[in-house]
């Protein structure tokens, strides 16, 4: 087993292969904060908070270290952030910093398997626009790896590899590890939108999609690229039957539920059993009433009338029963609704809520044989329902935001859905419709009442009505509620809900925010095609049926040239990560704390909208365009002018790379550069905070073969 470790300034990533083949990351914030040990009160609460700590006594401090370090600093601005890096190199101010960094880097590693591993570890190249000692930095990092044991004794032999080299090894193998390196889902995948459940190559900027913070927002780009190798399929329970997965590429992550916390989790490092989920979009505390605004012209009178109905409980299950089986009648001017002649409870359940809240006597029609039509007749009412419970694409939607109600009310609304197009039996309740928008509807209604929701779909298959032969053209869409649960009614069903079973055996659930399900199967197949990821604004995040997934450290910029694997030249510049937050803190005031957590805020594709991100997105354009400079200079005077067949593909990786649309940016000054060389794609790999350790990984394993 070998082993690959990214040693940035802001993020430390340790890389291993697990028993079948698979990359696993271990990943630490490489920062800490100082803490008395005569503030006894303090120390003992982050102990017990299970904070990484390390105790000097002979000095009277302690260290809090890693993530937990970052978000004491950024909440208390009296408290000092420290780093043992400092623009890609050690700290040489801060007296703590090898002890702690050797810390962290032994935790990284844990055990090995063998003793005397190859280790192949990143470092940077000197800078050229700062005085840096990258060779002593490096020295300083190999006397920690030799000096390494783990509990059983067990050494490693360390190598150093370039950060941006390692780079190239990660994400270049297709082009013979040629290019210069600067340190997605498969077709067919369902989304969660604001125009209903849809392929995620149906998704346009613009469109919103629930974010794992239980949010809508707008996705601000869709990304797609040619991916050919192996896709991750996972197989989640209670999405569809054993035909339907998700298919990922490139170690794309996703949220899973360890031990109680939620975390970013690479698809190739889930394992079956695993929890994930979505969102369930949750309510304000202050929900406040809706209500409905209709005008109405008294016979043989011009002047109109407005009427304005509270939308009560009972308004919002009319409103259920005419987005289920519901249609308005411009010919008669009617609003009307269709049931079932054996379903005379759900007929004067209608007739009641319009006498007894919009005034309005409804008449009972006889549509077929089979089905009785109950209509109301009243021209700002079709008005009204024309206007507000139809989009653009003339496709019944529910017009206020779920958060907006209150319990009583997604009640009364799932009930008027599951009542006139769905099914109510002994152990199962069920919404059905070709309406994706409806089903996202009700598999959220069912979320927000407690009750985990299975969710199906099936394509549209033949027909055949009264001789007449077809084809349907629209996907059917079910939800459902979980069978182990025993209902005798609607209101039953959620007031009385229960569950012999411990929510470990059940398949899904409802729990912390999230409607719950495990992964059931993993499997690993070949996939070439185009491959899609979405850039969200703000929470970087979208979901689907029983899914969220994320849309894919900070120090020196490190570049390296290479062909097919051999370095041709390589150096860094000190104007990334670390420099952006030193230079944005001093334009604002702020401390470097505060604008390292602002930083993660940022989308370089939209105009800030603080003076914080103002300032930090600035920085950005300089610190992009002085690394373009750079790059065209090295290219410019390579030795011998090395040549190259094709075009050139530069990969941008890291901590720095990570806001949306950095690679754009970083394209349009490239090409704008006139670079000596044919430039080809600007690839930004899904998993930026990995690709350095991975590519440290493959070193050491290619320098064992």
């Amino acid at each position: 087993m070998s082993i690959g470790l990214d040693c940035g300034t802001y993020n430390l990533v340790c890389c291993k292969r697990d028993g079948e083949n698979n990359f696993l990351h271990k990943r630490e914030v490489n920062a800490f904060i100082e803490i008395p040990l005569d503030n006894r009160f303090v120390f003992n609460m982050m102990k017990n908070a299970g904070v990484p700590i390390i105790e000097r006594p002979e000095a009277g401090v302690a260290y809090a270290l890693g993530e937990a370090a970052v978000n004491i600093a950024y909440t208390m601005g009296s408290v000092e952030l420290k780093r043992p890096m400092k623009d890609g190199c050690l700290n040489p101010k801060e007296r703590s910093a090898q002890q702690i960094l050797n810390i962290m880097l032994q935790s990284l590693i844990g055990e090995v398997k063998e003793d005397g591993e190859v280790l192949y570890y990143s470092v940077p190249a000197n800078a050229l626009n700062e005085e840096t000692d990258a060779e002593y930095h490096g020295k300083i990092l190999e006397a920690m790896f030799k000096a390494f044991k783990d509990k059983n004794g067990k050494t490693v032999t360390p190598y150093k590899i370039n950060e941006a080299l390692a780079l190239i090894y990660a994400e270049l193998e297709h082009k013979a590890y040629t290019g210069v390196g600067v340190s997605c889902l498969v077709p067919g995948t369902k989304i969660y939108t604001n125009k209903g459940i849809v392929d995620i190559s149906s998704v346009c900027p613009g469109d919103e999609v629930i974010t794992h913070r239980g949010r809508w927002r707008k996705v601000t780009n869709v990304i797609t690229k040619n991916f050919k190798g192996i896709a991750t399929k996972l197989q989640l329970n209670g999405y569809t039957d054993t035909t339907e997965d998700y298919k990922f590429v490139d170690n794309h992550e996703i949220y899973v539920n360890r031990n109680s916390e939620w975390m970013w989790v690479g698809c190739e490092d889930v394992v079956p059993g695993d929890v994930v989920g979505e969102p369930i979009i949750q309510g304000d505390r202050e929900c406040y009433a809706s209500s409905m605004t209709f005008c109405h012209r008294t016979t043989c009178s011009s002047t109109l009338t407005k009427q304005r109905v509270e939308v009560s409980p009972d308004v919002f299950r009319l409103i259920g029963y005419f987005l289920g089986d519901g249609s308005v009648n411009h010919a008669e001017g009617c609003v009307q609704w269709d049931f079932q002649n054996t379903e005379l409870e759900n007929i004067s359940d209608v007739i009641d809520i319009l006498y007894k809240n919009f005034s309005k006597n409804a008449a009972e029609t006889i549509k077929s044989e089979n089905c009785t039509r109950v209509k109301c007749y009243s021209i700002g009412m079709v008005n009204y329902f024309s206007r507000h419970f139809y989009n653009e694409s003339k496709e019944k939607f529910f017009p206020w935001k779920l958060h907006q109600l209150k319990k009583s009310d997604c009640l009364n609304l799932l009930a008027g859905l599951i009542r006139s197009d769905g099914t109510i039996g002994e152990e199962r309740v069920c919404f059905g419709n070709t309406n994706s928008i409806l089903a996202l509807l009700a598999k959220q209604l069912f979320s927000r009442l407690g009750v985990a929701a299975s969710i199906s779909y099936r394509e549209p298959r033949p027909y055949e009505i009264e001789g007449r032969k077809g084809m349907g053209k629209k996907v059917e869409w079910n939800v459902g509620s979980g069978s182990k649960f025993i209902f005798q009614s609607i209101k039953d069903m959620i007031e009385n809900i229960c569950c012999e079973n411990s929510r470990s055996s059940e398949k899904i659930f409802v729990e912390n925010g999230f409607c719950c399900s495990r992964i059931q199967k993993i499997d690993r197949e070949e996939y070439e095609g185009i491959v899609y990821d979405l850039q969200v604004e703000e929470d970087h995040s979208f979901s689907g049926p029983n899914l969220t997934i994320h849309n894919c450290g900070a120090g020196m910029v490190n570049i390296a040239f290479a062909i097919y694997g051999n370095p041709v030249f390589q150096f860094s510049i000190v104007n990334s990560g670390d420099w952006i937050d030193k230079m944005a803190a001093k334009a604002t005031g702020e401390s470097i704390a505060y604008i390292n957590k602002e930083k993660t805020k940022l989308d370089l594709t939209v105009e800030p909208d603080t003076l914080i991100l103002r300032a930090i997105k600035a920085q950005y354009e300089i610190m992009i365009q002085r690394t373009v400079t750079e790059i065209k200079r090295g290219l410019d005077t390579i030795e011998n002018k090395a040549r190259t067949d094709g075009d050139i593909d530069i990969v941008v990786s890291g901590g720095t790379a990570s806001p949306n649309g950095f690679e754009t940016l970083f394209e349009s000054m490239l090409r704008q550069a006139n670079l000596p060389i044919q430039l080809g794609k600007v690839i930004k790999p899904k998993d930026t905070l990995y690709s350095v350790a991975r590519g440290c990984l493959l070193a050491a394993e290619a320098s064992k073969q």
